[in-house]
């Protein structure tokens, strides 16, 4: 739980954050002994992150989904989010 002063006022607010990705994952490839195994790589990681603040009093909720992490946005949920 996160405490943010609102108004005079405490106010409980519940933060939580996730990335969902995707990544290439290579696996062993079977070969004559002293044979290099082929195999298509993808050298990129694509992934999107998701920020959710709740009051549990109130019920009152903010969800922000963006493709690229920025520490502004990280650091200022609170503000945006009510």
């Amino acid at each position: 739980m996160t405490m943010m002063s609102n108004t005079g006022k405490i106010r409980f607010l519940c933060e939580d954050e996730t990335r969902l990705g995707l990544k290439t994952i290579s696996g062993r490839k079977i070969t004559a002994k002293g044979v290099q195994p082929l195999g298509k790589v993808q050298g990129q990681f694509q992934a999107t992150y998701i920020y959710g603040v709740v009051d549990p009093k109130t019920g009152e909720h903010f969800f922000l989904r963006i493709h690229s992490f920025k520490q502004s946005i990280f650091s200022n949920i609170f503000r945006i989010s009510f």
